[in-house]
């Protein structure tokens, strides 16, 4: 109001000064025009006393007078003469006037011009300096921030404050309201701390010069952002990112540990079925496209049963721990050490002929002969011997030969070494059972359940694994059910299989589940048991898992047994169309009775799982018309062995909840990276799953508490720390796992 009273009393002033002026000028106008007109007056001629002269005169005089008549309009406006001197003082008012408020502009002061309650009224703290730093106004909110008042910081230096620069430097001549009045130019999100310790306050400065005709910086205009909260809160998702990265490193090294495990046999530290599948279905591939060599050696521990009767399974597990030490120690970097099953071994022989080979088992014969184990009776090995050069038609084959050299060996007095090669000249005896080997696969054959094609009956251990993969992904619990079902069924099918069959069995057990990979997570991921509608859809997408096996394998055994593992001994009560009885292939039977003994003792999110008597007396209960009566009780002796009962099926779970939850944060952790709200929505579910299935509350929680968090949407920050205390959790819980196995280990 003060401004606006001055500007107006200046403008009024400037007003009666141009009006005298102009006043002035029509008064010098109007006596100019009289002068003008008297002289003019005057200069007439009075008499002329020549005739001639006084005609031309007359003439002349006549003539002027008609052509100023003639002068009339804008013409005469402009020549007029009282036009002309109001032209020259407008023009002279303009220039001095334009020179008076170009004067008067230059003169103003801002922090005299801005009124207090204006600047007050801002939420950000706000000065204006001179040249010379001093406060020239200050608001309220800046005065709070330095701790004094408004008449306390007038006149003050405004780097008299103690304000420290982000990052550090050395020296105030960096501060931006210096750097703005000798740059003339403005200084923006230069961020000043003030205060120590607790009572540190950060702000966010803009300095911006006022700049004269001259450019010259007169005031600097400067305002303080007060931004603690946002740089604690960028200091803290900076560290929790730190946290986050440095917590996913670690579960990768932890899941490349936990992924060794679940390919290492435990007791013997070698090789697992697991992983030997697939590396040597690799080799094999490699020798027959390259044309390497490749040798196969089978190896079985003699009378191991009587080692187990005599001393005991602890006895029994040293032996087999110290048999499995000498045939790694005696292989090269590049082969391949198996503990098959049992007592049984295998060696895979990359780049070797047969003949080496078999001195190679030879050797090992004798060492493992020679070697101290402390027990009273004598332990040796029977071993067979193969390699691509004795015209397998498949790995399947391949391995199917040293498994009948292995059997020969054993048949023929044990602690020997015999190939496939040797089978040529083998007794009558040995011949017949290997004719009647052939027999039964031609009966096969004609059955429709195996195609001579290798195109057609070789099953790929790469394309199982990826399927597995697959379900691994979409649900770990039912992919570990299925490695666990098909562990069973190996046990099952020994002594009572071909080596051919039993393959062809547990990759049926592995790829019987596949057709979950289309079921909605409604109905997968159900916390608790479905209802009868949702068994119905379970069962669709049963027959889409057939079709993809078939679509992908090709064959028909395989086939058949994923097919009709479903039938029931007695007649399906929901499927009279199924086989029944001794038509269900035996393959599918055996594959029904490991399925539902799994099922029953694994536990879900809903129930806790049943013991091994309660689901063998369940199993009796069904047997003959669910189950084969026999192979219920083969099933039942082979969980109530000794080395099933000393084992430790919930370090199993432990594993495979740690490899799982392990994989689901790297996951969570790469989408938490991309921003991908959706995909950490479902991860995050899955991981609850996973958790609940494996009873690990505190981890399901934070599960819970973190996909609550996703679908609000809420604060990044927050979501960032759940996910890493999720992380954490997780590698908690590997730890927890990993000690354990180091320690059985050493």
């Amino acid at each position: 109001m003060k401004f606006l009273t001055r500007s107006s009393y200046t403008a009024f002033r400037l007003s009666l000064g141009i009006l005298g002026v102009l006043l002035c000028a029509w008064l010098l106008a109007s006596l100019i025009d009289l002068s003008w007109v008297n002289h003019t007056a005057e200069s007439k001629p009075q008499s002329v006393s020549d005739p001639s002269v006084s005609d031309s005169h007359s003439l002349a005089t006549s003539a002027t007078t008609a052509e100023k008549k003639r002068e009339t309009g804008w013409r005469a406006v402009v020549r007029h003469p009282l036009a002309r001197v109001l032209a020259f003082t407008g023009m002279l008012t303009f220039l001095l006037s334009q020179f008076y408020f170009r004067g008067m502009l230059d003169s103003l002061d801002a922090a005299t011009l801005i009124p207090q309650s204006t600047v007050d009224s801002l939420a950000e703290g706000l000065v204006i300096i001179d040249q010379d730093e001093l406060i020239l106004l200050a608001n309220q909110s800046f005065v709070e921030i330095v701790n004094s008042s408004v008449s306390g910081v007038t006149g003050k230096r405004l780097s008299d404050y103690g304000w420290s620069l982000l990052p550090p430097t050395n020296g105030q001549s960096c501060y931006p309201w210096i750097r703005a009045a000798r740059d003339r130019s403005r200084h923006l999100d230069q961020i000043v701390s003030i205060g120590t310790g607790v009572q540190k306050r950060l702000f966010r400065v803009r300095a911006t010069p006022m700049l004269n005709r001259g450019r010259k910086s007169r005031n600097i205009f400067a305002t303080f952002e007060d931004v603690t909260h946002e740089q604690h809160k960028n200091e803290e998702l900076k560290n929790t990112l730190q946290r986050l990265a440095q917590s996913r490193d670690a579960i990768r090294c932890q899941n490349l540990e936990l992924e060794h495990l679940a390919a290492t046999d435990p007791l013997t530290s070698c090789m697992n079925r697991r992983a030997f599948f697939p590396q040597i279905e690799k080799q094999w591939a490699e020798s027959r496209n390259r044309g390497k060599s490749l040798s196969l050696i089978m190896i079985d521990l003699d009378r191991f049963k009587a080692i187990n009767d005599l001393h005991g399974h602890a006895a029994g597990d040293q032996v087999l721990a110290q048999v499995a030490n000498l045939l790694r120690m005696s292989s090269r970097k590049t082969d391949s050490v198996c503990r098959y099953g049992g007592e049984e071994f295998c060696i895979l022989l990359p780049g070797t002929s047969l003949e080496p080979a078999k001195q190679r088992a030879e050797q090992l014969r004798q060492e493992i002969e020679q070697a101290n184990f402390d027990v009273s009776c004598p332990v040796h090995v029977s071993m067979g011997v193969t390699s691509v050069a004795e015209n397998a038609g498949s790995l399947q084959e391949l391995m199917e030969q040293a498994d009948q050299a292995l059997l020969h060996a054993k048949r023929n007095g044990r602690n020997q070494v015999v190939c496939w090669r040797d089978l040529e000249n083998l007794p009558n005896k040995i011949v017949v059972a290997c004719e009647q080997l052939m027999i039964k696969d031609r009966v096969l054959m004609e059955h429709g359940r195996c195609n001579p094609s290798d195109e057609q009956t070789h099953i790929s251990i790469q394309a199982v694994t990826a399927l597995g993969a697959a379900l691994w992904y979409r649900d770990s619990a039912t992919a570990e059910h299925s490695r666990r079902v098909a562990d069973l069924c190996a046990k099952m099918a020994r002594d009572l299989l071909s080596f051919h069959e039993s393959f062809i069995l547990e990759s049926a057990a592995l790829l019987h589940d596949t057709g979950k990979l289309c079921v909605p997570d409604s109905i997968l991921l159900k916390p608790r048991s479905l209802s009868k509608e949702e068994w119905s859809v379970l069962r669709k997408f049963d027959n889409i898992g057939v079709e993809i096996v078939k679509n992908t394998f090709r064959n028909n055994l395989l086939v058949e047994i994923v097919q009709s593992y479903h039938a029931w001994y007695g007649g399906t009560p929901h499927d009279p169309q199924q086989p029944v009885g001794e038509n269900i292939p035996l393959e599918a039977r055996i594959l029904a009775l490991t399925d539902a003994y799994d099922a029953m003792t694994s536990d879900k999110v809903y129930r806790k799982g049943r013991t091994t008597q309660e689901a063998i007396q369940e199993l009796r209960n069904c047997a003959g018309t669910q189950f084969d009566p026999q192979l219920v009780e083969r099933l039942v002796s082979i969980v109530e062995s000794p080395e099933a009962t000393a084992a430790k099926p919930q370090e199993e779970i432990s594993r495979a909840a740690a490899i799982s939850i392990g994989t689901e944060i790297e996951r969570l952790s790469d989408a938490i990276d991309l921003g991908d709200l959706e995909s950490i929505r479902t991860i995050t579910s899955r991981l609850m799953h996973t958790a609940q299935t494996h009873d690990l509350p505190e981890l399901t929680e934070h599960a819970r508490e973190l996909e609550r968090e996703v679908l609000h949407k809420q604060d990044p920050l927050k979501l960032l720390q759940m996910v890493t205390q999720l992380s954490e959790l997780c590698r908690s819980a590997q730890n927890t796992h990993l000690h354990a196995s180091r320690n059985n280990a050493s």
